[in-house]
C-alpha cells in the first residue's frame, strides 16, 4: 500500500498530488542502514503552464534499473510515460544510472535489439533497429517484462530492467518522469567495466593502495560509491 501511495503521489498533471511534497532520498550506507532526509522539490514551469521535462502520455511505467554483477546493488526505480521513444527512454536511463551518454547503447527486448544502427553491425549480422521508431509502449506492453539496456560496449555495463506496473490514465496528460528510489552510486565512466570497478572501489578503501592517491585524484574528492539522491536525479530529469 505504502508503495502505491507513493507511486500515485508523483503522477503529475491529473490528480491532487501534483502539489504534495516529494523527497530527497540520500542512500548512504552508515551501519548498514539507510538515511532519508525530507526534501522540499521546487517544480519549474514552461511559459505554457506545464511542469519542466513532462511528456504528454495516456500511460506512466514504473520500471527497476539494476546493474548486472554488482554487489551491493545498484538499482533505480523510475516512473516514465509510455508514449515515448526507446531512444528518448535511453536518454532518460542515463541520468537515471549517473551516466554521461557519450558511448553506444543497445535495448534487446524479445530477442529484438534497438539503438542507433551502424554499417559495422551490418557487415557483422548484427541487425539493429532504430530505436527512435519504436515505442516503449508497443514494445513493452506487459507489467513483469525484462529487458536488457547495455551501455558502452567496451566497459560492457548491463542493465537488468523490469516493466513493475504499467498505469493506463483515463485521458492523454502531462507526465513527468520522476525517480522513486534507489541505492548506490553508479561506477565512473571508462573505469574497466566491472572489475576495473571493483579494483576502483579497492583502492580507494585502502589510503596505503599503490594507486590510492592517483585514482582518488582521478574520480574526484567529491566520488562515493555509497551515495544516491533521488532529489538530485529528479532536477536533472527536468532538463531532458
Amino acid at each position: 500500500m505504502q508503495d502505491r501511495l507513493l507511486f500515485l503521489s508523483v503522477l503529475c498533471g491529473f490528480s491532487s498530488f501534483c502539489c504534495s511534497v516529494t523527497s530527497e532520498i540520500v542512500s548512504r550506507r552508515t551501519g548498514g542502514e539507510a538515511v532519508y532526509l525530507p526534501h522540499q522539490r521546487k517544480k519549474l514551469y514552461s511559459e505554457e503552464g506545464r511542469e519542466l521535462g513532462s511528456y504528454r502520455s495516456q500511460s506512466i511505467y514504473q520500471l527497476h534499473i539494476q546493474l548486472e554483477e554488482i554487489e551491493p546493488a545498484i538499482w533505480r526505480r523510475i516512473i516514465v510515460p509510455g508514449k515515448i521513444s526507446l531512444a528518448r527512454l535511453h536518454r532518460l536511463l542515463q541520468p537515471a544510472m549517473g551516466w554521461e551518454n557519450y558511448h553506444l547503447h543497445l535495448f534487446t527486448i524479445g530477442g529484438v535489439r534497438y539503438g542507433e544502427p551502424d554499417p559495422e553491425y551490418a557487415d557483422e549480422g548484427f541487425q539493429v533497429k532504430h530505436d527512435r521508431y519504436a515505442s516503449e509502449r508497443d514494445v513493452l506492453r506487459t507489467e513483469g517484462m525484462r529487458f536488457r539496456y547495455d551501455h558502452d560496449f567496451g566497459d560492457d555495463w548491463r542493465h537488468d530492467v523490469l516493466v513493475e506496473r504499467i498505469e493506463v490514465l483515463d485521458a492523454e496528460d502531462w507526465v513527468v518522469p520522476r525517480c522513486l528510489d534507489g541505492r548506490r552510486a553508479c561506477p565512473p565512466e571508462d573505469c574497466g567495466g566491472v572489475s576495473g570497478y571493483e579494483a576502483l572501489l579497492e583502492a580507494l578503501r585502502d589510503p596505503g593502495h599503490e594507486d590510492h592517491e592517483r585514482l582518488r585524484t582521478w574520480v574526484g574528492d567529491h566520488y562515493d560509491p555509497e551515495l544516491f539522491s533521488v532529489q538530485q536525479l529528479n532536477s536533472a530529469f527536468a532538463l531532458e
